[in-house]
């Protein structure tokens, strides 16, 4: 795929993910898309091309994401602080807080679900699509130039067309904005590379182990030079002392030298250890996929209560905890990644329909029209897990 494919993959992908697959606006509303793209399309795009042009990895990208998933309920539409947004009465919930004036468990849910299901899922199946040009820039000067304008005039119309009827306190907006800002600040704390091939996004496992082994000596030559002449072969130390192929042609003449093997990549220190220790390969990437799925659906059906907030949280943390884990263990790749992303991407396409029945908006024609989405999303998914075999 071309990098304006890709781009224009990612732009649309993102709103239809976070807002159509959830359920929370009905796919009838679908041309809607138009005017929600500029905003979510343009804060995945540009997380994404600061991301790769930075040369940083998934935690500064999910970090990046964090932020904006507070950037937009708290500062954009407001919806975190707004008490009837869209005619919800968000006051009802347990955990809400009259004197904060937000509620938690929205705080959580907004925020969790615009960095995973908006941004960070879209990036990773549109990536692994991507192939070669998964850790490419996809946007020249002028196509950051016209994103960064979408995202502004896009996040200005949500805005203007919220705060007629609400508008959040100076403390609120201030708080929020400063929160926003040491995220994206943190965002870069975490050094370029983040230990792996910067090409592949792989790290070396067990099954490239053997390439890392030194290459056993080459019989036809000496290790190190011969202080006398002689005919006979010498005693090969197994240490290659670099010695010149010339050295080993006027010992023996009648032998042609054999040509050195090719130069393997030395491993990361980190490699290095765990194959020594024999520390556990990475589970396997179905295996990571089933996971993310079953804790993604525990966190999304999770009651709106106190102890239901706490779970939440705690899903989240641990969550985050045993990827991390997973992700330092040799044989790490790509495909987890992208089966990571395809896994987060299977619960909204069954409890999106959950939603519509909820909100009172299971017509016909929005279930037909959430059929058709979830389809999409599907699709896309596995296109995604082809690919990234």
């Amino acid at each position: 795929m071309t990098r304006i494919a890709l781009a224009v993959g990612l732009f649309l992908l993102a709103p239809l993910m976070g807002e159509y697959l959830i359920g929370n606006i009905p796919a009838t509303h679908l041309p809607g898309l138009i005017v929600l793209a500029p905003m979510y399309g343009g804060a995945a795009l540009l997380i994404r091309e600061v991301t790769r042009r930075t040369r940083r990895g998934w935690p500064t990208l999910l970090t990046l994401a964090t932020a904006y998933g507070l950037l937009q309920p708290a500062v954009i539409d407001q919806s975190l602080f707004n008490p009837s947004f869209d005619g919800h009465d968000f006051t009802a919930a347990p955990t809400h807080l009259p004197a904060l004036g937000l509620d938690p468990g929205l705080l959580l849910t907004f925020t969790a679900g615009h960095a995973i299901t908006t941004l960070a899922v879209p990036i990773a199946l549109i990536e692994a699509l991507a192939r070669h040009r998964a850790d490419q820039p996809w946007l020249r000067t002028p196509g950051l130039i016209v994103t960064t304008l979408l995202f502004a005039a896009g996040s200005w119309l949500i805005y203007d067309d919220h705060q007629r009827t609400f508008q959040a306190s100076p403390t609120q907006l201030t708080i929020s904005a400063l929160v926003v800002m040491a995220l994206t600040a943190a965002a870069f704390t975490f050094r370029p590379g983040g230990g792996r091939n910067d090409r592949t996004g792989e790290s070396r496992g067990p099954a490239a182990a053997k390439h890392l082994r030194p290459s056993a000596p080459n019989p036809s030559t000496n290790s190190a030079p011969s202080t006398a002449p002689s005919t006979a072969p010498s005693v090969d130390s197994g240490v290659d002392s670099g010695v010149d192929r010339s050295v080993s042609r006027s010992v023996d003449p009648g032998v042609s030298p054999a040509p050195d093997p090719a130069p393997c990549p030395a491993p990361s220190p980190a490699t290095s250890l765990a194959l020594s220790l024999g520390a556990r390969p990475a589970p396997r990437p179905w295996q990571v996929a089933v996971a993310v799925f079953a804790l993604d659906t525990a966190e999304t059906l999770r009651p709106e209560t106190w102890p239901g907030l706490i779970a939440g949280a705690g899903i989240l943390a641990g969550a985050a905890l045993v990827i991390t884990r997973w992700a330092a263990r040799p044989g790490w790749s790509r495909r987890h990644i992208t089966c990571l992303a395809a896994g987060a991407a299977l619960t909204p396409m069954w409890t999106g329909f959950l939603l519509l029945h909820l909100t009172g908006n299971a017509t016909p024609a929005n279930l037909t029209g959430q059929a058709l989405v979830a389809a999409t999303a599907l699709a896309v998914v596995t296109a995604a897990v082809r690919a990234a075999r």
